[in-house]
């Protein structure tokens, strides 16, 4: 199945990326759980990641072969070991082969 095949389907059902996108985080900011919406315009390896101020990888959201859409993804302001992560600034990063895109969020406990 090509690319535009699968937009073709796609279509009748809803809402089809052309551009690799990461929204702003809602709410922001948060204290119990965050959610933000990332746009994949044709399916691909993603790997979704929170970073702390010194660019630690805090948290692993998403990391897996994606399919064209927008989707969702959350954080519950836990590190991938299960600990409440501190107050403070991070980073979402969305890394694709077809990009990168970070956006800021701020956790407060």
């Amino acid at each position: 199945m090509t690319i535009a095949s699968i937009r073709r389907h796609l279509d009748g059902e809803g809402f089809i990326p052309t551009e690799l996108a990461l929204g702003n985080a809602y709410p922001n900011p948060f204290n119990d759980l965050m959610t933000v919406y990332y746009d994949i315009p044709e399916p691909t390896g993603v790997r979704i990641t929170v970073h702390d101020a010194s660019g630690r990888t805090v948290a692993t959201l998403v990391n897996g072969y994606i399919l064209i859409g927008r989707h969702p993804t959350t954080w519950n302001g836990l590190s991938d070991n299960g600990e409440r992560a501190a107050s403070g600034l991070y980073i979402i990063r969305l890394d694709t082969p077809l990009g990168r895109k970070m956006r800021k969020v701020a956790l407060v406990r």
